[in-house]
């Protein structure tokens, strides 16, 4: 296990220990890996005694950085969360600290849940708000995966979702009206698409 992978997998079992991410970003900060710019910009955000000059210029930093880098930050969730069409439901996420720590979606497809149901990406992921169910104009955007149990009526894309070990540091999963004003302390780096 590389330095690397062992600082990840500190933040993994210890989601809350600001210490870890800090010590994650250095270490890649050291191999000059932009993901680790990107943490130490977001960790430097959370102190709101920096000067507003210094904050404006650590959120251009931000910005340049999930421009340059987010598709591949996200792996197989860019998809999902950068390529909206105007038909696919819309789409919210938000990073903190280095990582993708919250998706608020209009609807599920089948595609959607199980991307974020196997995507690394998805490993810090804290809170998924999903505000309807299938959305009907993706009914066959991928073949169902997980099987949907007899009598069972909730949203079959859920089904998708349960038992992942990516989701497993998922604090706060909602299907349908959300408390959208919710926040876990963290500053938030917020990526709107869609309609």
């Amino acid at each position: 296990m590389s330095d690397a992978d062992a600082f990840e997998r500190a933040i993994l079992d210890t989601p809350d220990d600001v210490n870890a991410y800090a010590a994650y970003a250095d270490c890649l900060q050291d191999r000059d890996d932009p993901r680790g710019a990107f943490g130490a910009v977001q960790l430097a955000l959370e102190d709101s005694s920096r000067p507003a000059d210094d904050r404006r210029a650590l959120r251009e930093q931000e910005a340049r950085l999930l421009s340059e880098h987010e598709r591949e930050w996200l792996g197989d969730l860019a998809p999902h969360l950068l390529d909206q069409d105007g038909t696919r439901p819309r789409v919210e996420h938000w990073w903190a600290r280095g990582f993708l720590t919250e998706v608020r979606a209009e609807a599920l497809t089948f595609a959607f849940a199980q991307a974020l149901a196997a995507a690394p990406a998805a490993r810090t992921l804290r809170a998924l708000r999903v505000e309807g169910g299938l959305h009907p104009a993706y009914r066959g955007d991928a073949p169902p995966r997980a099987p949907r149990p007899p009598g069972e009526m909730a949203p079959e894309p859920l089904f998708e979702l349960l038992g992942s070990p990516c989701l497993a540091n998922l604090r706060s999963f909602q299907m349908g009206d959300a408390d959208p004003d919710s926040d876990d302390g963290f500053t938030l780096a917020r990526h709107a698409t869609g309609s």
